[in-house]
This record gives C-alpha cells, structure tokens and sequence, in this order.
C-alpha cells in the first residue's frame, strides 16, 4: 500500500507539470478560500471556416510572441477568461450553446490577441480568393447536336463543383426541331 501511494504521488508530480510546487502549496493553504479560482483555467483556440479543411489552431503559452496564419472567418473561442482584441476581430454576440463562460469573436483581417496567462498573439489573416474558371478552348459542336467545354477552374481551397448554364438570347429564333 505504501509503494502504491509513492507511485501515485509521483504520477501526481508529474502530470502537475511546471507548477507543481504551486498546487502542492495551494492543497495545505487553508487560509484563502479562492485559491482554486485562481488557478481557473484558461483556454483559447481558432477554428477556421470547415471548408478551408484546415485543423483548429490551439493557443499556447509557447507560442506567445509569434505571428500565426488564419484563414478569415476563423472563429476565436476564448474559454475560461477574458482577453484584450485589437484589429479585425469581430465580437460574436450569439454564444451558441449558452455558454456563459465563453467569447466568441470572428477574424476578418490581421488582429492581435492578449490574454492573461498565456501572452500575446498576432494574427495574419488569409485571404480566401474567390475561385476562377477560364475556358482552355473554343466550344465545339458535336455530331449529336451536343456541345463540349474545355475549362480548367482554381480555387485557394480546391474546387468541388462548376456548373454552366445556357440560354437562348432575348429575341433569337427557335430552332427548329427534326420529325
């Protein structure tokens, strides 16, 4: 039993990470009953628009200080606290969820992030291109009265479909149709 305690308070040093020494002091400091709220924890993320097929982007102390690159119309949750926002940050008013304890705020150009704990944050904010579609050759009649269409199309997030309507011009004859 006491081999069991020694490993389980070792496992426990462990996982505590850098302040270790801090909870350990926090458990026998019976004199501040907010201690705990103190060490509320703080999270941040962005999640980028599903279509970009991007991964969401964590927030962490060690990152602090660098310029990270996001997609616009990324969605910053900032969960457990506050925060200071400068730039093209859009507050989300509409929390979703209800969740209280949450801020919700929508990139829509470069901004900068402070946040209590973890540091500072700038973001560069990536444009989303509108697609292109460019015919690679002139139309051609086939014998079945169809047509063909060489095209090439782009699009900074890949391209999932196109389409191409046609119709007669105002005023054009009918054609006229075989018995």
């Amino acid at each position: 039993m006491r081999a069991l305690a020694l490993v389980a308070a070792a496992t426990t040093a462990i996982s505590a990470g850098s302040d270790r020494g801090a909870r350990f002091a926090a458990a026998f400091d019976w004199r501040s009953p907010g201690g705990a709220a103190a060490s509320a924890r703080l999270d941040a993320w962005l999640d980028p628009p599903p279509y970009t097929g991007r991964a969401a982007i964590v927030l962490e102390e060690k990152d602090a200080g660098e310029t990270l690159q996001a997609p616009v119309n990324s969605i910053l949750r900032i969960h457990g606290g506050g925060g200071a926002t400068e730039g093209a940050f859009v507050e989300l008013k509409d929390a979703g969820g209800g969740d209280s304890n949450e801020r919700r705020f929508a990139l829509k150009g470069d901004a900068r992030l402070s946040l209590a704990g973890l540091g500072a944050f700038a973001f560069a904010a990536i444009p989303d291109l509108p697609p292109t579609i460019e015919l690679t050759g002139p139309p051609r009649n086939n014998f079945r009265g169809s047509m063909t269409l060489a095209f090439k199309t782009d699009d900074d997030y890949g391209v999932i479909e196109a389409r191409a309507l046609f119709s007669a011009p105002a005023g054009a004859p009918k054609p006229r149709r075989k018995k």
